[in-house]
C-alpha cells in the first residue's frame, strides 16, 4: 500500500548483503512485462513505474542471488499484491 501513510510503502529484499554477490531483482507485471530491475539489496520498490504510479494488481517478483565465495546460486519467485 504505497500511500505515504509509513506503513508498507516500499517492497524491499532483506536478506545479509555479506552473504551474498550478484544480486539481480526484477519485477514483471502479470503479462511478463519487465518494469523493473536492479542489482542491489538496498533498493526499494514504492510502486512506482515510469516516475507514475502503477496500477493496484498482481506482480511478480524474480530474486537471484549467488552465495559469497561459492558458486551456488539462490532463486526465488513470487508475487506482490499492489493495492492503495
Amino acid at each position: 500500500t504505497p500511500n505515504n501513510n509509513g506503513i508498507n510503502d516500499a517492497w524491499r529484499v532483506y536478506a545479509d548483503p555479506s552473504c551474498f554477490t550478484d544480486v539481480s531483482i526484477r519485477i514483471f507485471t502479470r503479462s511478463g512485462e519487465l518494469i523493473r530491475e536492479f542489482d542491489h539489496l538496498g533498493y526499494q520498490w514504492d510502486g512506482s513505474v515510469d516516475q507514475a504510479m502503477a496500477p493496484d494488481g498482481v506482480y511478480v517478483y524474480v530474486v537471484r542471488m549467488r552465495f559469497t565465495n561459492s558458486a551456488q546460486w539462490y532463486e526465488k519467485a513470487g508475487h506482490i499484491t499492489l493495492l492503495r
